[in-house]
This record gives C-alpha cells, structure tokens and sequence, in this order.
C-alpha cells in the first residue's frame, strides 16, 4: 500500500461522539453491492458527496489521494468496515492505528472471500491467515509474518464478533444453572468484584472435577471433596491455594443448599488443609528498597509523572492494587487536604491526610492526564485510553523494580504493602494502628507482620519463666 506524504491532521466530528454504531439492518440483504453505504446503489467519486456519511467522512479524512481511498471504497463490506473504523476512533485510536486496520481489514475480507457477512469459524480464520503467508512467502517475501499473522488473526475475531458473525465454540460447562445463579447471588449480596471474579472460577474447578464423577449435585458427599483435595495435592497445588478454593466451595454448598441441589450441611463438615498464617515467608522488602524505588522514578513524561504518583500513594497509604485501580479525582479534596480510599473486602471507607508531596506529584499526573470518558485517576497511556487493571499496576512494579536491580523475590504492588506495615511496626506504631491504615477488619490480621520483627519478638524470647513455675 501505498503511503501518505504531507498528511493533514485528522478533523474530528462532532458525530464521532455520539454512542457506538452497531448495525441495525439486515447484513445479508444490505450488502448485494461492495460499494453500498447505507443503501443499495454505486459508490460515487465525488468527495462532497461521499461526505454525507460518517464513515466516508472518517475515510476522507485518513485517505488524502483518491487512488488509496477508491482501494477502501470498491471492496466488500464497507459499511461493516467503517462502522468498526468509527467504533474504534470513538474509543480513542489515532489516525495512524485507524490507517493500519483499515489496510488488515482489507486483507482479511479478501483472504476469508466475505462479500456479505456470515458466521466465520476461528479455524476458518487460522487456515486462512496461515495461507496468505505461504502465497507470501513462495512470491519472495522476507517477512516472516509471526507478528501481523497474530495481529490479523486477533483482529479478524474483534471485527466479526463486533458484528455478531463469530461462531462461538460452544463448551458444555457443567452445572452452568448452578454455577451462574451462584454468581448472580454474590452480586446481589453485593461483594467485591474481586470476589465476584474469583469464587466462580474456583468452584468452577470443583464442579468441572465432580462432573467426571457422573453424579448429581443431590448426591454430593464429604468423601467426594476430601477426594478432590487429594487431587489437588496430587496435582501440586499449595496449601494456601486448596484453603482458598475450600472456602469459595463452602459458600457454593450454603447457597446450593437453600435451593435444594445437594445435602445442607455440607459446608460445616468440610475440613480444609491446615494452614497457619503466620507460616508464610515475608512478602515484603526493606523501606530502604522502597525509598530506592521512589527516587529513581524521574522525568517529565508521562509515563514517569504516572508512575510517580503510583508509586507514591502505594507507599504512603499502604493500597491494595485493586483500591488504587478505583481511585477518582473526586476522591482528592484539595482545599481540605483529604484523600478518601475505598478498601477492598467490604472494608471501611477511609478519609486520610494528604501530604504535600502526595499532592504535588498526583496534580502533576492530573495536568498530563490523556482527556477521555472514564471517571477513573489513573488510565493507560496508549489509546484507546481506559482504566488501568490490576494487572498492569503488577507490571507497572515489576519494570521499575527491575530498573533498581530487584529481579527476583515479590515484586508486585502489595510488596509495599507488607513493607509500610513492616516499617511502620519497627518505628514503634502499635499493631492496631497499623491494622487501621492497612484497612483490615480483623483485630489480628496484623499480627501477621511481628513475626518479621526480630527487635520486638526479642524481649519474648528473653522473658523469663523464673519465679512463675
């Protein structure tokens, strides 16, 4: 393809901010012509009138010569392609990314023969895009083709499942009616999308390993979870992870058995492996690493005045990942100097201090901040710019912690939890205080990081039985 040369910035319309286009017609009659825009009839060559349409207007604006346009105008499935091209620049892709998926969507219409839309199957796609690079390839290419093969294949199952034309492989799950309504339950007694996210998929697992059984939930017995424990064992699994899927199980049979699908009692008979708390290694790392950390995030991009502010609100108020990742604007009150922090766990919300370098270093994000509809603080720094994830919070340490030298041990967001609590107890603060910045609701979840305190756990060890025996 042929590329630009002096590209005008693109103009964005105010229809680009409208709702998200999703076809409302009838694909199969809609398309009988390539070039239709909306109704049957011959693409026209004149630029006033092709404006007319907001797709034509977006391809306009990317294509400057008409020879590149006409490409885009005369293949199949143009409405479908512009609709997908508006969608994207709704969501915040630039002009470039805009060009680029155009040029793929254009390949794979023509490798998958899609003159209408139909049902396309992923392995349809895969034999297709593996064949487009054997033509490469035998023609003389040099290319190798492994990144644009993955690219095009991911691309090919967004456009078609933006347009409901990727058939979806249809997995039974077992006990999907059970396992759904167990979900649904926990969103109505309203627990954290954590919790949401993951007490499903751990009873997922217990439910997939009971189907091999061949019984029914009604049937269910002590020795068939004592035998998945076992199984879980066997399979290498650690105590911590067993004691947590037990617990997501137990809940299962308590709803299971107000609804009448297996015995009740079930979950006050079932005996978890024996896990101390206090057996775990440290997870965090001395206050000096953190300090380390803090100082040698530098610079004035973007980038940097993000992770800047991250680190430091990680540091000071001791946050989980997941109550950074919910942070708003509106959660700073500036005037009064006050931070509100929502804890996860059904935990308290928080009003803390707001100190002045925590202050200096979120305004600076803030002025850099990428403009876009999301209420959240802290967004991705490519487009379409959202919300950042849990996820990209871990990977967010685990690179500036390798920049330091750390690149082994915990690295990820809650190792400055474990180390504010550790820090915080070896300047004296006393467990409950600790207990209250941490946001734990159990009186004795902090008791878990004594244990790292040689200086306090050594008068213990000293104390003398003499006189009391």
């Amino acid at each position: 393809m042929h590329r630009e040369t002096n590209r005008k910035p693109m103009k964005m319309s105010p229809v680009f901010n409208q709702g998200v286009i999703r076809p409302s017609f009838n694909v199969h009659k809609c398309n009988k012509h390539a070039g239709c825009v909306g109704h049957l009839g011959e693409v026209t060559t004149n630029r006033k009138d092709r404006s007319s349409h907001t797709g034509i207007r977006l391809l306009n604006s990317l294509y400057l010569r008409n020879a590149a346009l006409n490409r885009h105008l005369v293949a199949p499935l143009l409405m479908e392609r512009e609709q997908y091209l508006v969608y994207l620049l709704r969501r915040g892709a630039n002009a470039d990314t805009l060009k680029h998926v155009a040029v793929y969507l254009l390949i794979i219409v023509r490798i998958l023969g899609l003159n209408r839309l139909r049902m396309v199957r992923r392995a349809e796609i895969d034999n297709a895009i593996a064949k487009y690079w054997e033509r490469r390839h035998r023609s003389g290419s040099t290319l190798s083709g492994s990144a644009s093969s993955v690219f095009m294949n991911e691309l090919a199952m967004k456009f078609l499942r933006f347009h409901h034309r990727l058939r979806r492989i249809c997995s039974k799950r077992p006990f999907k009616r059970e396992l759904d309504g167990f979900t649904k339950h926990l969103e109505n007694l309203q627990f954290s999308p954590d919790t949401i996210r993951t007490h499903p998929c751990k009873v997922a697992s217990f439910l997939r390993w009971y189907a091999t059984r061949r019984k029914p939930l009604r049937r269910l017995q002590v020795k068939d979870v004592n035998r998945f424990i076992a199984s879980q064992r066997a399979g290498g699994s650690s105590a911590v992870s067993i004691v947590t899927t037990i617990g997501a199980v137990r809940s299962f049979f308590r709803y299971a058995a107000k609804r009448g699908w297996c015995k009740s009692g079930l979950a006050q008979v079932i005996s978890a492996p024996r896990h101390q708390s206090y057996s775990k290694p440290e997870k965090g790392r001395p206050w000096d690493d953190v300090r380390r950390l803090l100082s040698s995030i530098s610079g004035n991009d973007i980038a940097s005045v993000r992770a800047k502010a991250i680190v430091s609100l990680f540091a000071t108020y001791a946050l989980r990942s997941g109550e950074l990742a919910r942070l708003r604007a509106e959660d700073f009150d500036w005037e009064k100097g006050v931070i509100v922090i929502r804890r996860s766990k059904n935990g308290p919300v928080q009003r803390c201090f707001l100190p002045s370098a925590i202050r200096r270093n979120v305004l600076r994000y803030i002025r850099l901040r990428p403009a876009c509809s999301s209420d959240r603080l802290f967004v991705t720094l490519t487009r379409p710019y959202r919300p950042v994830t849990t996820c990209s919070l871990s990977a967010l340490m685990h690179w500036r912690l390798a920049n330091i030298g750390i690149t082994s041990g915990p690295r990820g967001p809650h190792l400055i939890r474990h180390s504010k609590a550790t820090h915080l107890l070896t300047r004296g603060r006393s467990l409950r205080d600790i207990g209250t910045l941490l946001g734990h609701r159990d009186p004795d979840s902090p008791f878990t990081y004594a244990k790292f305190n040689l200086e306090l756990l050594r008068p213990v060890a000293n104390f003398s039985l003499r006189g009391l025996m």
